[in-house]
């Protein structure tokens, strides 16, 4: 069963083909009736919806949904995320390249128990957005490069009275944890979900990540070092992750952060040496007052190539930018900006990182060959 989406929709995505998303993201429905749910569909071993991208050509691209697990952890919320695979071709693939996408904190989901507020924030932004929009996006990465694309999707907050993951649920600050973090345990486990039911090769594994999912997919490779590339916009290895959430136990709460933590978000720019076979683009901006270029960014860089098979000694970050032939690359910015800023804010830097170069730069990473793009 196609899907194709409202003509009201189809003419506010045109208009907005042209621009790049940005932080905020356009975050028009996938769905903008959800009782239009294409037909589940089985090939023997996954179930799986069929869409088109939303355009003249309209090419067909397969979603698969989960949504978070009723037995999820209620200590570390290992089993809360949602998440959509998009693929071409069979459901189950063990030598199909996997791009995991992690988008900006406007990507968290209201409700993740229900599979259209899955969709919807999951294909909001980013390369899933691209490929919902675009049908050269949806040939070159799913059909050409085989790729399949899995994008994370984090509830707002969580309710640690209630012990719920849905935003109208923990909006009273008595017992509200914000999420402001990407948990790489979480997303290990929904890895390996993915490689039990639709497979990938580990050998063809990147990552892609905005603001705060730039710092989820960083810090992810530091748990999980197996990434080939890894490609972020507006984002950093942390060093004092004091931005709303310093604890990663769900009954924390957000306005008590003085309280006992046994699993605190600590400070991933000392782990940079495991992302030492790992080739990371940054994109960054010197108007970006969120991810600072001399502060955050510069270090990152700076510490994975300085990285070694060991943890290296305590000692001040240095500010100096990376050589040319470096294993981390910073992509500097400086449109579109106002007059008197020197460079694009954080918002307008977040919709860089998603055009045809930035792809062929991940396949590179394992060795595999350039896609074209036809023109859209």
């Amino acid at each position: 069963m196609h899907f194709h989406q409202s003509s009201f929709l189809t003419a506010l995505v045109a208009a907005a083909a042209s621009i790049a998303p940005a932080l905020a993201g356009e975050h028009l429905p996938i769905l903008p009736n959800p009782a239009d749910l294409p037909a589940l569909q089985f090939d023997g071993t996954a179930s799986y919806r069929q869409f088109r991208a939303n355009d003249t050509t309209a090419l067909p691209f397969n979603i698969s949904t989960y949504v978070t697990s009723k037995n999820f952890t209620t200590t570390d919320g290992v089993g809360m995320y949602g998440w959509n695979l998009l693929f071409t071709g069979n459901a189950y693939n063990p030598s199909r390249p996997l791009l995991v996408v992690m988008g900006s904190s406007v990507s968290r989901s209201h409700d993740v128990s229900d599979p259209v507020d899955v969709m919807n924030y999951g294909l909001g932004e980013t390369w899933s957005y691209r490929i919902r929009t675009r049908s050269p996006y949806v040939q070159a990465i799913l059909s050409d490069a085989g790729i399949g694309v899995l994008n994370i999707v984090s509830p707002w907050c969580y309710n640690t009275t209630t012990k719920s993951p849905l935003r109208n649920a923990c909006l009273d600050s008595k017992s509200r944890h914000w999420f402001r973090h990407y948990r790489p345990d979480n997303v290990i486990e929904i890895l390996n979900q993915v490689q039990s039911t639709f497979g990938f090769d580990p050998e063809k594994l990147v990552g892609s990540g905005t603001s705060m999912g730039a710092r989820g997919i960083l810090r992810t490779g530091t748990a999980y070092p197996h990434f080939k590339a890894i490609s972020i916009v507006g984002g950093n290895l942390e060093t004092a992750p004091t931005i709303g959430e310093v604890c990663f136990d769900l009954n924390t709460l957000t306005s008590n952060p003085k309280q006992a933590c046994k699993n605190p978000v600590g400070n991933d720019l000392d782990l940079a040496y495991r992302l030492a076979s790992t080739k990371v683009q940054i994109y960054a901006s010197y108007g970006d007052n969120v991810a600072n270029v001399t502060t955050r960014v510069v270090p990152t860089c700076n510490a994975i190539n300085n990285a070694t098979a060991a943890p290296p000694p305590t000692s001040a970050p240095t500010t100096t930018q990376p050589t040319s032939n470096a294993t981390c690359q910073i992509r500097m910015e400086y449109t579109p900006r106002a007059k008197g800023q020197l460079g694009p804010v954080h918002e307008l830097l977040c919709g860089y990182s998603f055009d045809p170069v930035d792809l062929n730069w991940l396949i590179s990473g394992y060795g595999g060959e350039p896609v074209r793009f036809a023109t859209s």
